[in-house]
């Protein structure tokens, strides 16, 4: 923990898309309102969206702005072309973070895949009857933030901690690579430079 500990203290979350928490409907009663945006949440973690939740009075035009798009999930819209995209298992849940210092940009993959207990409603017996399915063959095609290249990718589980570099490809503002094969964590660290 503490040699990855740039990973997780005081980074915050790099999203293209915000979806809006409808605590005003939610004030006025309307529970259904809740629903539907329960069902669009799962709707982007299923496409692997990169996303971010905030209630929608804290919405201000600053952080509207820092966004692609904002989904408020009573009123049914389209994705913007051009996102980031993940080919994964609806299994592998995919997250994005900009560490408090350095220039870099972590994707988090977390894979849920196992091999389910014998009995239906058993959640098992613990971390010994835990038999996560290895997922190969993620592909990536990100969007780089503007003004910044990519100057290295590197990757690691926490099987294999020791960080391997990945081969990628650069390309109209986005860069494109494929994950080994990992159990159930794995994190891509994209070191940005300016261009």
């Amino acid at each position: 923990l503490a040699n990855n500990d740039v990973l997780y203290r005081d980074n915050q979350a790099h999203a293209e898309v915000l979806l809006l928490y409808p605590r005003t409907k939610v004030h006025q009663g309307d529970v259904e309102a809740v629903d539907a945006f329960k069902k669009l949440g799962k709707q982007l973690l299923d496409q692997h969206i990169l996303f971010d939740i905030l209630p929608d009075e804290r919405l201000t035009t600053a952080k509207r702005l820092s966004y692609r798009m904002v989904l408020d999930a009573t009123k049914p819209q389209d994705l913007p072309t051009g996102l980031s995209s993940f080919k994964a298992p609806t299994t592998v849940r995919v997250s994005a973070n900009r560490p408090a210092t350095g220039n870099e940009i972590d994707l988090h993959f977390v894979n849920y895949n196992r091999e389910e207990p014998a009995k239906k409603r058993s959640p098992g017996g613990g971390i010994k009857d835990e038999k996560p399915i290895a997922v190969d063959g993620v592909s990536v095609d990100f969007v780089v933030p503007k003004g910044m290249k990519v100057s290295k990718i590197r990757f690691s589980t926490p099987e294999n901690p020791e960080a391997s570099a990945l081969e990628h490809v650069v390309k109209d503002g986005r860069v494109q690579f494929t994950l080994p094969s990992f159990l159930v964590y794995a994190v891509v660290r994209l070191e940005l430079a300016k261009e």
